[in-house]
């Protein structure tokens, strides 16, 4: 059986308790008298009641699973009484113009609460998938792999660093291939009507080809720059023969463990296309680095989409690529065509 599956079916009585109790929980506080004293008082109760669950959920291993449940169930309470009491007692206006003001404001809050309703449902089991290795599998049957590298106009030595990493990757040196897809040094650009970008542009591909000779990867680039990234790509996958892909941003460092992880679920289910792991980051965003050094002091966005959003949507089988650091089946991207260059990213 599917460990999805297993973990959904662990999950089914935890939840039907749990929703039983946030039912009745919930029809209270939806069926209590709305004036705003009652408003600020449910509200005060459901955010005390939410803190509880939350401080319970981190520290009870056991329970873990319920609390959190109670907790979500109690946050979209909140957000349905909220809403219910804006509609109820609170659009006034007097004229026209104010009554489209008001009733825009209150057309963007309840887009916000079914928002956040969504986002508690997707987030409600994060999926939590055991470690694989590669340790006792035959190396000879193990798939080919080629690790692409795109680029557009990162400097050099970013890219050695990144190049470096992946050939150092635990995995048999006759089956990995590591490709730089050089999108900065296009024949487009060579042959540019502007002389200096040309020139750039040339000197760009003889110094990329010339590290891509010294580090013994292959070079590739392209006519057009056509669809950005995923133009980039598939033009590299139609140049290559891997029964799988790596595709690293110019400036991700992969563990060395990155196939050992990753290569056992394509191994384990014919049917897995994509198997994407975590970014970390090694310097803060703009907000982190001028907020009062928040990178050293507390979580950041993107520990909230990979530790547990994508883990949400996992559980729902609907986990998705994010554009790097992700292993893909090769005969999947060919039943489709390939990577959708309808978004830049």
């Amino acid at each position: 059986m599917d460990y999805s599956q297993t973990r959904r079916q662990h999950y089914t009585s935890q939840f039907i308790i749990v929703l039983l109790v946030a039912s009745f929980i919930l029809g209270v506080l939806l069926l209590a008298p709305m004036d705003a004293l009652g408003q600020l008082l449910s509200s005060i109760v459901i955010l005390i009641a939410i803190s509880l669950c939350s401080k319970e959920a981190r520290h009870t291993q056991k329970y873990q699973h319920l609390f959190r449940i109670l907790a979500l169930v109690l946050a979209i309470a909140l957000s349905v009484r909220y809403l219910l009491w804006r509609g109820i007692y609170t659009l006034t206006y007097s004229d026209f113009l104010s009554m489209i003001a008001v009733w825009l404001l209150f057309g963007a809050e309840i887009y916000a609460g079914i928002t956040s309703v969504l986002g508690a449902i997707v987030n409600a089991f994060p999926l939590s998938r055991p470690l694989l290795s590669l340790e006792g599998v035959d190396k000879s049957t193990l798939p080919s792999v080629d690790v692409m590298i795109p680029s557009y106009n990162e400097d050099e030595g970013i890219l050695e660093v990144t190049i470096r990493a992946a050939k150092m990757l635990d995995y048999p040196k006759e089956k990995l291939r590591i490709h730089l897809l050089d999108d900065g040094g296009t024949d487009q650009k060579i042959n540019a009507e502007n002389p200096v970008s040309a020139a750039t542009a040339k000197q760009r591909r003889q110094d990329l080809q010339a590290l891509c000779k010294r580090l013994d990867i292959t070079y590739h680039t392209r006519a057009k720059n056509e669809f950005a990234k995923a133009g980039n790509v598939n033009s590299a996958i139609q140049n290559t023969t891997g029964d799988l892909i790596v595709i690293l941003d110019a400036d991700h460092v992969p563990t060395s463990d990155f196939l050992d992880r990753t290569v056992p679920w394509m191994l384990k289910n014919e049917k897995v296309f994509l198997v994407q792991t975590p970014h970390f980051m090694a310097n803060p965003d703009p907000v982190e680095r001028n907020y009062f050094s928040a990178f050293t002091r507390m979580p950041s966005e993107n520990d909230m989409f990979y530790g547990t959003i994508q883990k949400g949507l996992d559980y729902w089988g609907s986990s998705f690529f994010c554009g790097s650091a992700a292993l893909m089946r090769r005969k999947h991207l060919d039943l489709v065509g390939g990577i959708s260059g309808d978004s830049i990213t």
